[in-house]
């Protein structure tokens, strides 16, 4: 008779030999491991209990510390600003000596190179533009011409033979 196969059926293993080599090693990696877990959880306990019912040494500790961290964030933020502020300054200088070098007339000179750009770009829509025309143009020609072959061909009396052509 054919039995399901299932799990309680399975052939019966005999357990493996023990590795005493490495039992100690092992011992001391899982002990290791709880009391780093034992010491989170201490950490946890510790900040759960100051943060519910602090003592007052706890409150001025805590107020300390927060104090100083917000002291340390206000002076990088203005020492960002003073890099931001001196940076600006630079660039500042910099354009009033570009100005002065360049001189006034260099937003004249700038419109006038941005009109000669317009002029050139321009130019060159206008020829292509005039080119597609004379394709367009030439591609009717060519139509044209293809049908008055093919009517040519139709009045020839040879029009019923396609392998002559005129």
């Amino acid at each position: 008779m054919y039995q399901r196969e299932s799990i309680v059926n399975r052939r019966k293993i005999p357990p493996s030999r023990k590795n005493d080599e490495n039992v100690d090693r092992e011992y001391d990696m899982q002990m290791c491991g709880l009391r780093k877990r034992q010491e989170q959880f201490k950490d946890i306990e510790q900040l759960v209990r100051t943060s519910v019912s602090p003592t007052k040494e706890e409150v001025l500790d805590s107020q300390h510390k927060w104090k100083g961290i917000m002291e340390i964030q206000l002076r990088q933020k203005e020492e960002q600003h003073e890099i931001q502020s001196e940076a600006e300054h630079k660039l500042h200088c910099f354009n009033e000596y570009v100005q002065r070098c360049v001189g006034p007339h260099s937003k004249e000179e700038e419109e006038s190179r941005e009109q000669a750009r317009r002029d050139y770009l321009r130019q060159i829509m206008e020829e292509n533009m005039k080119v597609a025309a004379e394709k367009l143009e030439w591609q009717k020609k060519q139509r044209q011409k293809d049908i008055a072959q093919d009517n040519y061909r139709l009045t020839t009396p040879c029009s019923w033979n396609r392998r002559h052509y005129v």
